[in-house]
């Protein structure tokens, strides 16, 4: 049950009342005649708090019985709650760090709720720092519109319509498809606000999702692979190898550069990988290890060998700093966007070649489809690449990666040999 309880001495801070919610374990019950009873006990329990015995759910105590022109004595006011300045200079991880021990509350500023709110949400660290980004383009937009002070219960839908809006004006780089990730991420790390009673509803939950239309992902041509592919041995052998891994294996860079040693079955040619792109905790997953890659695979656990030498019983981490193996600790382990600063630098820059590195994911799989759907059905061919790559169905597959998936389907229709007589 919910209700709003107004007191005189707080019409300043709580203009439309105190929100009062309050839960009478109605679930355990299973027929509608005792879920009724239950709520109407629960009913008359708070009436006879309020109207009886003089129960305030602000102050959390029992009014004593008035006295005639007695002058009110209030509470003291709580201490107000110091948030440390966002310092951009800072990263995200680290700034999140500096809210520890905070608990948001009703009272909680927007901004600071958002930072909290994603403080208790559980994301890949790339994510963390997306939804970082995001959150400061939010106060940017907040601050603006002078909304940035605004209570985290006072949060309407309109609120944040206006706060789109208004980031659409201020980033050069606004776009249908960032209004949706803002859309999603600021979703995700309100619903722990929402657990803790610090808003009654979730006002991205009426805000419409705008229809994009993506063009197809440039992928490298035949050309193109072989320049990239020789280019980078002669420049960066280490690199090339790591682009070759990460070609054949159907997984992320960032799932990629996690694999350590123990990790990998060189005899039944697996390896398994930590997904974190799911909603929930993150998911150990098996991937096949090509035959074609194996000997690459084969060369870098050698070298992880001479690493555990040096550190018997720690876990090598296959790519560690300059895509080296080394042990698993902050000097060793590599940064995930280095991994595409060196594509930028000598695909891009050196070559020319306006490619992303993971378009070679998609080129994988278009491959790895032609080559199955000619032994088996495209629907058994859909269903064992998407478990390859760790998607829990094959629509990521047929509308994103596989982008041959209807000319290949129209040319198996085209093949049906049925007269008309």
């Amino acid at each position: 049950m919910e209700y709003y309880f107004h007191d005189p001495a707080f019409k300043d801070r709580y203009p439309n009342g105190f929100p009062v919610r309050r839960k009478g374990g109605i679930n355990r019950v299973k027929d509608l005649d005792s879920r009724q009873q239950l709520m109407q006990q629960l009913c008359d329990l708070q009436r006879d708090l309020l109207e009886n015995q003089g129960y305030n759910p602000i102050t959390k105590t029992m009014l004593e019985a008035e006295v005639p022109d007695a002058e009110p004595t209030l509470p003291p006011a709580p201490a107000p709650i110091h948030y440390p300045v966002d310092d951009r200079t800072l990263s995200t991880h680290k700034y999140l760090e500096s809210l520890n021990g905070l608990i948001p509350d009703v009272d909680t500023p927007l901004i600071p709720a958002l930072w909290l709110g994603l403080k208790r949400k559980v994301y890949a660290p790339k994510a963390v720092n997306d939804i970082g980004s995001i959150i400061r383009g939010v106060e940017d937009a907040a601050r603006a519109l002078q909304l940035d002070q605004l209570k985290i219960s006072e949060l309407k839908r309109r609120h944040l319509v206006l706060i789109l809006e208004k980031c659409a004006e201020l980033n050069p780089k606004w776009s249908d498809n960032r209004r949706n990730m803002y859309k999603a991420y600021l979703s995700g790390i309100i619903k722990p606000l929402l657990t803790l009673e610090c808003l009654e509803n979730n006002p991205t939950a009426g805000i419409d999702k705008v229809d994009v239309v993506r063009p197809p992902r440039e992928k490298p041509t035949w050309e193109e692979r072989k320049k990239i592919g020789d280019h980078l041995k002669e420049r960066d052998y280490r690199f090339w190898r790591f682009v070759q891994m990460f070609f054949h294996s159907g997984a992320r860079e960032t799932e990629l550069i996690e694999v350590k040693d123990t990790d990998v079955d060189l005899e039944n040619q697996t390896v398994w990988v930590t997904v974190r792109k799911r909603k929930g905790s993150p998911v150990r997953t098996r991937k096949p290890i090509k035959t074609i890659a194996l000997p690459i695979w084969q060369e870098v656990l050698q070298e992880c060998n001479a690493v555990r030498a040096k550190h018997p019983g720690t876990p090598v981490n296959l790519f560690g700093r300059l895509l080296k193996p080394g042990i698993l600790s902050d000097r060793s382990t590599i940064r995930p966007d280095q991994v595409g600063r060196r594509w930028k630098k000598y695909v891009k820059g050196d070559l020319g070649i306006e490619k992303d590195l993971y378009s070679l994911k998609h080129l994988n799989t278009e491959e790895m489809m032609d080559a199955l759907s000619k032994e088996t059905s495209i629907e058994q061919a859909e269903k064992e690449v998407a478990d390859i790559m760790s998607h829990t169905s094959e629509k990521m597959l047929q509308q994103v990666y596989d982008q041959k998936n209807a000319e290949r389907k129209n040319w198996r229709a085209a093949a049906v040999s049925n007269p008309f007589c």
